[in-house]
């Protein structure tokens, strides 16, 4: 099996760390090696050194987050206003129904926009943006959801090194106190990218390549966890589909039935 060390170097060294995805700077990776390092020698410098890595990696997540959303709405109001654009540039010579129209889309965007869900959000602009921009955005969801998952189980793993030979040491058990400030960080929300990315492959043609991912979990325990994560994904994937078949037989049932002399 891979050494989370090794696999966490060949992480920061891909090609899909090294695209630009809009921040100017590369994410924030948690330095396991070096925060390792302090295992045995100083528990305040090991406890301070892991710390400060949660902080940033916090901020980090929450400055691209911020970015994705952005960017979401920005490219949702800029497609609007290029078809009203089109539309209006189709319709000259220009007059008084042009302009009705016109103000007609503007109300339709507004009301269509107008406290949009989160996941809602996403399924609009992946069926009215084009594709490129799509799978943009696609990659971008995965490159922020594998960044804070890696983040997440490096810090995960440092304080189950040092809890190992802790006692060994003379030194405290840190899970009771590190844990509870990891599970409650903003990037430990990263599942909830998982939803987006269904969103999107759904109405993508996805390859191999793009869905291909790294197994950073090397022990039973861990393996067990992945296992949950990867049911959890599952139920919400049921769930939409569930919806998606009672919609349609709601819809279903409003339809009139046609006389039969009608159809023959």
């Amino acid at each position: 099996m891979v050494k989370f060390g090794r696999h966490l170097q060949f992480y920061l060294e891909s090609d899909e760390l090294q695209q630009s995805d809009g921040a100017n700077e590369d994410p924030y990776i948690v330095p396991y090696t070096d925060i390792r390092e302090c295992i045995g020698h100083s528990q305040q410098h090991f406890v301070a050194e892991w710390t400060s890595s949660l902080d940033q990696a916090s901020e980090d997540y929450n400055k691209r987050l911020k970015l994705l959303w952005k960017r979401i709405f920005d490219d949702l109001v800029n497609a609007s206003s290029s078809m009203a654009c089109r539309r209006q540039q189709q319709q000259m010579p220009f007059s008084s129904q042009n302009q009705i129209d016109t103000l007609d889309d503007s109300t339709k965007f507004e009301k269509e926009y107008r406290g949009l869900p989160n996941d809602r959000a996403v399924q609009i602009y992946v069926t009215t943006i084009d594709e490129r921009q799509s799978r943009e955005l696609f990659a971008y969801i995965k490159k922020l959801h594998s960044t804070a998952a890696m983040n997440g189980e490096a810090l995960r793993k440092l304080v189950k090194k040092f809890d190992k030979g802790a006692s060994a040491r003379g030194d405290d058990l840190l899970t009771a106190t590190l844990f509870p400030e990891l599970y409650s960080a903003c990037f430990m929300a990263y599942q909830s990218l998982e939803i987006y990315i269904d969103i999107m492959r759904d109405s993508l043609v996805v390859s191999e390549d793009e869905e291909e991912e790294e197994d950073i979990l090397d022990d039973d325990e861990d393996n067990q966890y992945n296992f949950q994560q990867r049911f959890q994904k599952e139920v919400v994937v049921v769930r939409r589909r569930a919806d998606e078949l009672s919609w349609l037989h709601n819809t279903i049932s409003t339809i009139s039935c046609l006389p039969f002399n009608l159809l023959s």
